[in-house]
């Protein structure tokens, strides 16, 4: 009796030592099948972040506020493992609103679940009957009919611990986040934060500004931007505002006019009784551009014929210039526009602006005065975005002093003049002798059939002659 229960003794602690050794093997061959899953869903677990319009700054915080990415759209960023975590995603680009937005990732507990889940199945499970019939009847040979069956057991324990492993592990894909994808459609600033957020940067600290009505045809729309543009000068606490019931105030009580841009005489003489040193004026223009786009159609016979689709683009377009009093320049120019659907035209005429420039520019001499005369089209509108469009691009230059437009309409109005953009010897003279002005920008807008042109002319104030000419297809 006493042999029989030492052997029964021996195989028990020998199935207890080849049950542990098992389980660890399982709990090894767990977390490798669960490392394969997770590897497997490696591709859920990569953030996508994309924006419209793409090449936007994209940065991610984690929950301890440290940059783990800062790149440009789309960008990819592979989120941590096997546990949960936080990310604070931020969207920027200039002139859009900045987007801002958290994502969660949760972790993936069932690792050791799957573990105890599995190993201590085949560890309890299909032996456990053997192991109890052999204890209670003192008979492990005879419960198990004289055959050591604990290979066939483990065999089932292992693969219940496998196949719970891999159930468990792509089931719930390990740190999958709850989103693995960010589009964001940046919304863009309105018109005046945008041109404030340009402008701020020229201007000078602690300047006082007057904020004048800009010249438009819709007067709510002027009203509009220029209560906004007041707003969002205040809203950053840099400058000193004049109130505009005080500023109409000293205009009306002084009697100061002007059609258009204002005049550097006026502007001086607003600075002086008001204490104003910046002048912020600006035109706002608004157009409705129609073409049409060739599309191929089918009936149900199968016979196809071409069709002209006709698409309008509205349009508004703002420039908004800062003017020294004291020195009659322009400091500063900001220009932003926006349409209900992208216009291709205005894409081609900016283009042709620009090539335009660069010619003129590479022919007139580096800190000359240059003034901006109208540009001549046959539509009103188009004159000014032109106009605009020109004086931005040379003020962006940085390469010359653009002075103010106001002063050429005025010398004009004294000299019974017209509007237009070609400029006489008198008037050339008299804004050399007045303001410094050494060069005067004069253009004209063409046709030639099917095809639009863009000549700018470069006039030497001194001599009267043409110094430069560009001109360039608007294609």
């Amino acid at each position: 009796m006493k042999n029989r229960k030492e052997r029964l003794t021996y195989e028990y602690f020998k199935l207890i030592f080849l049950k542990v050794l098992v389980f660890i093997c399982l709990a090894c061959v767990t977390i490798f099948s669960s490392s394969c899953a997770i590897g497997h869903a490696n591709q859920l677990r990569n953030l996508r972040i994309d924006s419209t319009p793409q090449n936007a700054s994209v940065r991610v915080y984690d929950s301890q506020n440290r940059l783990v990415l800062d790149s440009t759209t789309p960008a990819t960023y592979r989120t941590d493992k096997g546990r949960n975590a936080n990310y604070r995603v931020v969207i920027s680009k200039p002139g859009f609103a900045t987007h801002s937005s958290r994502i969660e990732t949760k972790g993936n507990g069932m690792i050791w679940a799957d573990i105890l889940c599995g190993g201590l199945l085949a560890l309890l499970g299909p032996a456990w009957p053997a192991q109890e019939a052999g204890w209670r009847d003192g008979q492990w040979r005879e419960a198990t009919n004289g055959k050591e069956e604990w290979p066939f057991m483990y065999a089932v324990g292992a693969g219940y611990a496998v196949g719970a492993t891999l159930l468990t592990a792509t089931s719930n894909n390990t740190s999958v986040p709850n989103t693995n994808r960010i589009n964001v459609r940046l919304q863009q600033e309105p018109f005046a934060s945008r041109v404030v957020n340009k402008m701020i940067r020229e201007i000078p600290q602690n300047t006082t500004i007057a904020i004048l009505n800009l010249n438009s045809t819709s007067r709510t729309e002027t009203a509009d931007i220029r209560n906004d543009l007041t707003f969002r000068f205040h809203e950053t606490r840099r400058f000193t505002l004049i109130d505009r019931v005080n500023l109409d105030a000293i205009i009306r009580e002084q009697r100061l006019q002007w059609s258009g841009e204002i005049d550097t005489r006026t502007a001086v003489e607003l600075g002086r009784f008001s204490g104003v040193r910046i002048v912020i004026t600006g035109n706002l223009v608004a157009i409705s551009n129609s073409w049409a786009v060739p599309t191929l159609r089918t009936n149900q016979s199968g016979s196809t014929w071409t069709e002209n689709v006709w698409y309008t683009a509205n349009s508004r377009h703002l420039t908004v210039q800062a003017l020294d009093v004291e020195t009659g320049r322009i400091i500063s120019i900001a220009k932003e526009h926006e349409w209900d659907i992208e216009d291709p035209q205005y894409n081609r005429e900016r283009d042709a602006i620009i090539r335009a420039v660069r010619r003129l520019q590479s022919e007139i001499q580096t800190n000359t005065a240059i003034a901006i005369s109208n540009i001549n089209s046959d539509n009103v509108n188009t004159s000014a975005v032109f106009t605009d469009e020109i004086t931005f691009r040379l003020f962006e230059t940085q390469r010359f002093r653009i002075m103010n437009r106001g002063d050429l309409d005025r010398i004009r109005r004294e000299q019974g003049l017209q509007h237009t953009g070609q400029v006489d010897p008198r008037t050339a003279t008299e804004l050399r002798r007045l303001h410094g002005v050494g060069v005067i920008i004069t253009g004209d807008i063409t046709y030639s059939g099917n095809n639009q042109f863009l000549t700018l002319q470069a006039l030497d104030t001194e001599t009267a002659n043409v110094i430069s000419v560009a001109r360039e297809q608007i294609r």
